[in-house]
């Protein structure tokens, strides 16, 4: 039996404010919360003892980075380029390499459809954001 990692993150538990969204976490070991703000290229993190403190920091942590892109002269959240690189197994490879002979698509096409279609019919609270 494989052993439970000692920090996972799935999605689940999001704190919003002025439109961006952060993934929290709980470390157990350390006993406190940590977060980071997605879906931007920018790296803001944050963290806090209690979930009052941990949303407080988060709420800072975005003042933060606004006020700093004022204060540069640069555009918050700038939008990504659109390319990403996935590591499957080499079975996985095998099978959409097979799979994308069969439907004449590139692995590219095949991954970007999967990747739409996961999101658009998301029924959990996954699906409330990326549907926005």
């Amino acid at each position: 039996m494989k052993a439970p990692n000692k920090k996972t993150n799935n999605m689940k538990d999001v704190l919003i404010y002025k439109d961006y969204i952060a993934s929290i976490e709980l470390d157990a070991c350390e006993n406190y919360f940590t977060g980071k703000v997605v879906a931007i290229n920018a790296d803001i993190s944050f963290k806090g003892c209690s979930l009052v403190e941990l949303k407080k920091a988060f709420f800072k942590a975005v003042d933060d980075y606004l006020d700093e892109c004022y204060l540069l002269q640069r555009i918050p959240d700038k939008p990504y380029l659109g390319g990403f690189n996935i590591t499957v197994s080499p079975e996985m490879h095998r099978m959409v390499s097979i799979a994308c002979a069969y439907k004449n698509m590139t692995q590219d096409d095949f991954v970007r459809h999967a990747i739409e279609y996961t999101l658009l019919h998301s029924e959990d609270r996954l699906g409330q954001f990326v549907k926005n």
